[in-house]
């Protein structure tokens, strides 16, 4: 509601949509109708955004990046993996062109094609791109990071779809250490770290 008043504010006072403040809040506006899976209208609004983006900004520009890195999420939610990995790495290559190959953004798109790649069942590329996350995460954010106990536990279910247990045990028991000393016994992680655990042990 609030971003569809601020586009009928940005419109009127530039008077045309190609203006970069209205590809951000077409962006913005993706993102949300994204995270609440109404898909082909985050898609409508995620390229309206990257259509405005490639006309006023540098086709190398870290926003250009962030457009196909929001349409590649979009795709993986509605299952278009070899779509989602497209837009994915051009949005990566970009990043480490534009941020450098050890920026947390990049953490961000090794780990989303990570995801897809598990998705696939390629499991072997999913723990390639999961360790490249990983590594960038740990050298930025340090080894205590909530964000390195995600990828610890991504690449704990990537472990357990191969049955491989006791590497999946392992890394939920780091995802579950980290969670603990930071958000507590009762938050939401932790009870899930907890009930991954207890499942690889039976």
């Amino acid at each position: 509601e609030y971003l569809e008043k601020a586009l009928s504010m940005q419109l009127k006072e530039f008077g045309t949509e190609e203006h970069v403040d209205v590809g951000e809040t077409y962006a913005r506006m993706g993102w949300t109708c994204n995270r609440m899976s109404k898909y082909d209208l985050a898609m409508e609004y995620c390229m309206k955004s990257l259509k405005i983006r490639l006309k006023v900004l540098d086709e190398g520009h870290v926003d250009v990046g962030d457009s196909y890195h929001k349409i590649g999420s979009v795709y993986d939610n509605k299952a278009e993996y070899d779509k989602a990995l497209e837009y994915y790495n051009k949005s990566l290559d970009i990043r480490i062109n534009k941020l450098g190959k050890d920026h947390t953004d990049v953490a961000g798109s090794y780990n989303n094609i990570a995801c897809v790649y598990r998705a696939q069942n390629k499991y072997d590329e999913a723990l390639e791109y999961y360790n490249k996350s990983l590594d960038i995460k740990i050298n930025k954010l340090g080894k205590d990071h909530t964000n390195v106990a995600n990828t610890y536990y991504n690449i704990g279910l990537l472990y357990y779809n191969q049955s491989k247990y006791k590497e999946a045990l392992e890394c939920f028991n780091k995802s579950y250490n980290i969670w603990k000393d930071k958000f507590g016994d009762d938050h939401q992680y932790t009870k899930l770290a907890v009930n991954n655990i207890q499942i690889c042990k039976d």
